[in-house]
């Protein structure tokens, strides 16, 4: 499913694997050394193709707790 975050921004390095990520309804293939950033409001997700898919993520914002969390439909 897709997410959002209002009051947070989070770096996506994936570091393993092959996967496709959608940031506002665009579908964009990553691999690994690939850096994404993705800035509050901004429409969300992430899934492997063909086995694992590892990611290092930072947060950044002024509030980091689970209630910042928008779970999409999609």
């Amino acid at each position: 499913g897709y997410k959002m975050h209002k009051k947070r921004t989070k770096v996506w390095t994936f570091t393993e694997g092959n996967g496709e990520i959608v940031l506002e309804d665009e579908v964009r293939r990553v691999t690994r050394g690939d850096v994404v950033t993705i800035k509050p409001g901004m429409k969300h997700g992430v899934k492997a193709k063909c086995g694992v898919l590892r990611i290092i993520e930072i947060q950044i914002g002024d509030k980091l707790s689970e209630d910042d969390i928008k779970k999409l439909d999609g």
